[in-house]
C-alpha cells in the first residue's frame, strides 16, 4: 500500500511511537520547510493502536481524513501500513523454536556472554526493547555482537550464529534483516538514545557526580546512490566516494555513546551543532546539568552565542584567529611565558584566565554575561614551533635564491615568511616573530565557573570520542556504508551498539589499570607494554587481544537439546571475565529458554 495522501495530494508520512509503559501506535505526520531551520512537523495525527500480531486498531479521526483506507484492515510491517495478505506474503515473522538443529556441536560463548552481559547491565537491551519491541531489539543486539566479534558482512550472520551463543537468537535470513534495519528512523533512534541519556544522568546523580558529554562527527563514506544524504565533502579519506556525517554525543564516564544524528556528507561542523541541539530538544534531553565539550571545528559566534542562550555549560575549544583572542595573548604574554606564577609543571602548560562579556536575548530582554577565556601556551612545545617554522623559512629562502622547484604546499605554508629584494630572497623576520609569539599556544572557552587547568582536564578527555570513532572505523567494520535508503539508519544503530559496548569494555580495562599503575604513572600512555600488562595481571595488552582469548572459550551441545555444557574455564579466563565487570557463565548454556 501507499502512504497516506490527503485531499489536498500531500503525502504523509508514517511512524511506530512507544510510550512509556510499553503501548504502540501508528501515527501519520507530515512535514513543511521553515527558512533558517529546516524541515519541521506540521502535522501529526494517530493512525491507531498496534496490537502484539501486527494488526492496528484504526481509530475513526484517521479514517474520516483518510477515506480510501475504508473498510481495510491494516497491518504495520516493512516500516510501511500493509493490508492483510501484504502483511502474510511480506512481514510475517517465523516463530521462534527451541529446535536447534542448525547449532553447530561446539560453539563459542565467551565473547558474546561478555556483550550479552554488558548490555544488560548498562541497560541497552531494556531501552531498545521500549522502543522497539522485544522480538527487534534482541535481533539488533544479536547483530550489534556479531559486528563485535568479526567486522562482515550482516548476510553472513546466520553462519556464524551456528557456531556462537546468544539467547533467544534464531537464524535471521536476509530479507528479515533489511525489514529489520528499515524499522530504524530518525525519530525512534531518538527515543532510544533519549533513553540512554535519561539512564546516564542518573546514574550520574547516583555517584553524586558531574556528567560531562563530548560531542564530535565523523564522515564515513558509500557507494550507495540511493541514500539521501549521500554527499561529497571533506573526506580525508576516499575523496572520491559521496559521505555522510555522522554525529556522537559520548559520555565522558563510560565510553557510552547517548546521542546520534546523521547529516548530509557536505555540512560542516559549524551547521552541524546547532541542528543536533535542535534535536537533542525535541527528543526531550535535559543538557542543564552537564557539560558540552567541543573541539575548534564547532567554533563560531554563532554557536557561542546559541549555547549561552540554551542556557548550557560548555567547554569549547577555539582557535587563535579571532582578533579578540590574538589581543588577549598580547595582553598575557608575561604571564603565559612566566614559569612559576602561571604554570603546572604535571601539566607541562601555563595558563592565564580573562573575562568576556557576551550578550543574550531573552524574554526579559538582552543580558549580560560574564565567561571565560583560557589562555594556554606550552613552552616546549613553544619553542619546537619557532624552530621549526624557522628551519622551514630558511629552506624556502634557499630554494627560491637557487631556483630549485618547491613544492606548491610547502611554498604556500611558508611564504608569508619570505621577502623579495630584487632578486634576492631573504627572511621576514617581523612575520617569523610575530607568528612565534602565538606559537605552542590555544585557547578554551567556558562557562562552567572552574579554573583553566580543571577545563584543560576534562577537554583532554574529550580523546574519549576519539576512541569510539576508532572502534567504529576499524573494529565494527563502520569504516564504510553498504545500504540502501531504507535500511541506513538501521545499520548506523548497530554499529554505535557494537562500538558502545567495545567503549564500555576499554573504559573497564583503563579504569583497572589506572588504579593498578605506580602514582608516579599519571598517564596510561606512559606505560610499557609489559607493565601494562603487569598491571591487569592478564597477559594481554590490548583489547584485540583480550577480545581474542575470550573466543576461545567454547561450550559442547548435548545431544540435540538446547542445552550446551561449558568446558573448565582456566583461572586467566576467569580473570578476564572480572576485569571486563561480567560474572562467570553458568555451568550449561540454553539459546532459548527452556
Amino acid at each position: 500500500m501507499q502512504n497516506p495522501i490527503d485531499p489536498q495530494g500531500r503525502k504523509w508520512s508514517l511512524i511506530k511511537i512507544t510510550d512509556k509503559v510499553g503501548r504502540q501506535t501508528i501515527q501519520a505526520y507530515r512535514n513543511k520547510w521553515i527558512p533558517g531551520k529546516g524541515s519541521r512537523v506540521a502535522q501529526r495525527i494517530s493512525v491507531g493502536r498496534l496490537n502484539d500480531d501486527g494488526s492496528i486498531k484504526v481509530v475513526g479521526g484517521f479514517l474520516a481524513q483518510f477515506s480510501d483506507f475504508e473498510g481495510i484492515d491494516l497491518y504495520w510491517g516493512c516500516n510501511e501500513l500493509l493490508t492483510r495478505q501484504e502483511f502474510q506474503e511480506r512481514c510475517r515473522q517465523r516463530e521462534q523454536t527451541p529446535d536447534i538443529s542448525w547449532s553447530e556441536p561446539v560453539i563459542h560463548y565467551g565473547l558474546t556472554w561478555s556483550g550479552t552481559q554488558i548490555a544488560e547491565q548498562l541497560g541497552i537491551l531494556e531501552d531498545l526493547q521500549t522502543v522497539y519491541g522485544k522480538k527487534s531489539a534482541r535481533d539488533l543486539l544479536s547483530l550489534a555482537i556479531y559486528k563485535l566479534d568479526q567486522a562482515g558482512s550482516t548476510s553472513l550472520y546466520e553462519d556464524w550464529l551456528s557456531y556462537n551463543w546468544l539467547p533467544e537468537s534464531g537464524p535471521i535470513d536476509s530479507r528479515r534483516i533489511s525489514e529489520l534495519l528499515a524499522e530504524i528512523t530518525d525519530d525512534n533512534m531518538g527515543q532510544y538514545f533519549a533513553l540512554r541519556h535519561q539512564r546516564a544522568m542518573k546514574q550520574a546523580k547516583e555517584n553524586r557526580l558531574g556528567m560531562t558529554l563530548s560531542f564530535d562527527s565523523t564522515s564515513i563514506s558509500t557507494y550507495s546512490e540511493t541514500i539521501h544524504e549521500a554527499a561529497f565533502g571533506k573526506a580525508k579519506q576516499d575523496p572520491e566516494l559521496k559521505q555522510i556525517n555522522l554525529n556522537l554525543l559520548c559520555d565522558h564516564a563510560t565510553g557510552d555513546v547517548l546521542f546520534a544524528s546523521t547529516d548530509e556528507g557536505s555540512v560542516n561542523d559549524k551547521a552541524a551543532l546547532p541542528f543536533a541541539l535542535s534535536r537533542m530538544q525535541a527528543c526531550g534531553y535535559d543538557l542543564n546539568e552537564t557539560i558540552l565539550v567541543t573541539d575548534r571545528g564547532y567554533q563560531s559566534i554563532y554557536n557561542t552565542a546559541l549555547q549561552l542562550k540554551l542556557e548550557l555549560k560548555f567547554i569549547q575549544g577555539i582557535t587563535t584567529v579571532e582578533d579578540c583572542v590574538k589581543s588577549a595573548f598580547k595582553r598575557r604574554s608575561r604571564q603565559l611565558n612566566d614559569l612559576i606564577a602561571f604554570s603546572d609543571p604535571d601539566m607541562e602548560m601555563n595558563a592565564f584566565t580573562e573575562k568576556e562579556t557576551w550578550s543574550n536575548d531573552t524574554p526579559a530582554g538582552r543580558l549580560t554575561e560574564k565567561i571565560d577565556l583560557h589562555l594556554y601556551r606550552n613552552m616546549e612545545r613553544a619553542v619546537q614551533e619557532a624552530r621549526r617554522m624557522k628551519k622551514n623559512a630558511m629552506q624556502l629562502v634557499e630554494m627560491l635564491n637557487q631556483g630549485k622547484t618547491v613544492n606548491p604546499d610547502f611554498f604556500k605554508a611558508n611564504k608569508r615568511f619570505v621577502l623579495k629584494h630584487r632578486d634576492q630572497y631573504a627572511l621576514n623576520i617581523n612575520a617569523l616573530s610575530e607568528a612565534v609569539e602565538l606559537s605552542g599556544c590555544f585557547a578554551i572557552r567556558s562557562n562552567c565557573g572552574l579554573d583553566a587547568f580543571e577545563v584543560l582536564r576534562i577537554y583532554r578527555e574529550r580523546n574519549i570520542i576519539e576512541q569510539n570513532f576508532n572502534q567504529l572505523k576499524n573494529w565494527v567494520d563502520g569504516d564504510r556504508l553498504y545500504a540502501t535508503q531504507s535500511t541506513y539508519k538501521g545499520k548506523i544503530l548497530v554499529f554505535i551498539i557494537a562500538e558502545s559496548l567495545r567503549m564500555v569494555m576499554l573504559n573497564r580495562i583503563q579504569k583497572t589499570v589506572k588504579n593498578k599503575a605506580p602514582k608516579q604513572k599519571k598517564d596510561l600512555k606512559e606505560l610499557k607494554d609489559t607493565q601494562l600488562a603487569d598491571f591487569m595481571k592478564l597477559p594481554y595488552e590490548s583489547l584485540p587481544k583480550l577480545l581474542a582469548g575470550l573466543k576461545g572459550l567454547v561450550a559442547l551441545k548435548h545431544c540435540s537439546t538446547n542445552a550446551f555444557t561449558i568446558k573448565t574455564m582456566s583461572k586467566k579466563k576467569r580473570d578476564t571475565l572480572a576485569l571486563l565487570g561480567v560474572p562467570l557463565p553458568p555451568k550449561v548454556l540454553y539459546r532459548f529458554r527452556s
